[in-house]
């Protein structure tokens, strides 16, 4: 993620928010039920302080009780959280799975079949690296215009453009990608991307193994599926799901939407995911999941990130409740 020179004004209020709220936290009795978090990247320091409180007061289930409990052969009595992470970046494997390991803390991965092992990249990985290193102070994608400075709101920039460009089909992307590049004027290197590195087979095998790991599809490509043809989507969902299985030699129940929002998804795509022999799939939308859990293929999660501390996520999570 983009950041700026310390915390943006947002990122501090929200903290400030947070820590308030602890001090006047009352101690009551949660539902009982499972809140489902999600990450994509984050730091071991801000990941242990998210570990520690969630560990204190909440009971952390693992992905195969969370899918047992879903399907109705599980009862859960505790208000419970379910840890998922996306995209498979080998930070997570160097980082945060030691931490998982050493706590015996369970946890989801979803991975794009596609890229693991590859010297691939997402498309917003990389510009999101050279917005960083540019000094252009505006680009164009077709009739908007997107404005990069003042630097203390790159972030939210670079964010917009991202939102705008998921829209687009594939093609579309990649003529978009060259074209930004051109205007950034600037070129990235492999130590430039160190940091968005993804997976490779042998450590998504080794977390596996490990019985703290449980994979589950992000698609072959991480498309956004809404803009494939029918063909397409059918493709990303039963090859990505068949290639992971031979992999880890199990059965892979989950998938997560690559995106995760309204956008990415409409009810023809729904459809396709349970025809492909998922259990269940996870959006990035934000919300609690529903008590009945009849909709087992639109799955609200909690989005939680880096900068928030503990008063941030006991905040965010008890707004879920």
């Amino acid at each position: 993620m983009i950041r700026s020179n310390g915390l943006r004004l947002r990122e501090r209020f929200i903290n400030l928010a947070g820590r308030l709220y602890l001090l006047k936290k009352k101690r009551y009795a949660h539902k009982a039920g499972i809140t489902v978090l999600n990450y994509h990247r984050i730091s071991p320091s801000s990941f242990k302080k998210h570990l520690e409180y969630i560990r204190a007061h909440y009971n952390v289930v693992s992905p195969e009780v969370f899918l047992d409990w879903l399907c109705g052969k599980k009862f859960i009595d505790t208000q419970s959280v379910l840890f998922t992470f996306d995209d498979g970046y080998v930070g997570f494997y160097e980082k945060i799975y030691p931490i998982l390991r050493g706590t015996e803390t369970p946890a989801f991965m979803f991975v794009a079949t596609g890229l693991i092992g590859k010297t691939s990249y997402f498309w917003a990985d990389k510009l999101e690296v050279a917005v960083q290193k540019t000094n252009v102070c505006a680009v164009t994608i077709g009739d908007k215009k997107f404005y990069l400075y003042p630097r203390v709101y790159r972030a939210d920039f670079y964010e917009s453009i991202v939102r705008h460009m998921r829209r687009m089909d594939e093609g579309r992307i990649c003529e978009t990608m060259e074209d930004l590049f051109r205007q950034l004027k600037v070129k990235i290197t492999e130590n430039d991307m160190k940091g968005h590195r993804l997976l490779d087979w042998s450590q998504v095998l080794e977390m596996e193994q490990s019985g703290i790991v449980v994979f589950g599809s992000h698609t072959v490509n991480h498309p956004n599926l809404r803009n494939l043809t029918n063909e397409e989507v059918e493709y990303e969902l039963v090859e990505s799901k068949d290639t992971l299985e031979s992999h880890i030699g199990k059965k892979v129940g989950a998938f997560a939407f690559p995106y995760g929002g309204p956008d990415s998804f409409n009810e023809h795509i729904v459809n396709e995911v349970g025809r492909a022999g998922y259990v269940c799939a996870f959006t990035t939308i934000q919300g609690k999941l529903a008590v009945d859990r009849e909709d087992k293929f639109r799955l609200p999660r909690v989005l939680l990130f880096d900068y928030q501390d503990q008063g941030a996520v006991a905040l965010k999570l008890d707004r879920y409740q």
